[in-house]
């Protein structure tokens, strides 16, 4: 299927695969199943501590590490500390001071 895509992400033995063809994404599943001990677990939310939101609808996926971020506020003792904004607009500009 010349206008199909997959994209297979693989890491030990965690699998997560795009698609923008459904049937070829059951097929290779199909084929992964038929050679290996393999699981399909549905709808991803999250992959390698990382937590993902897909949004068909909008076109969107967003991706964060909320949880590591809360693991380290907790190791280092801050998970009540006071959020603050930076002090800096959004989309500010550094320069080099030796310029």
């Amino acid at each position: 299927m010349p206008d199909c895509s997959l994209i297979i992400i693989l890491y030990v033995d965690d699998i997560l695969i795009g698609y923008s063809d459904k049937n070829a994404m059951s097929r290779l599943v199909d084929a992964l199943c038929a050679k290996y001990d393999f699981k399909c677990l549905g709808a991803v939310t999250w992959f390698l501590g990382m937590r993902i939101d897909v949004n068909v609808k909008d076109g969107l996926t967003k991706i964060d590490q909320f949880q590591f971020a809360n693991e380290i506020l907790h190791r280092f003792e801050m998970s009540q500390c006071k959020p603050f904004k930076t002090p800096l607009n959004a989309g500010t500009f550094l320069i080099s001071a030796s310029r």
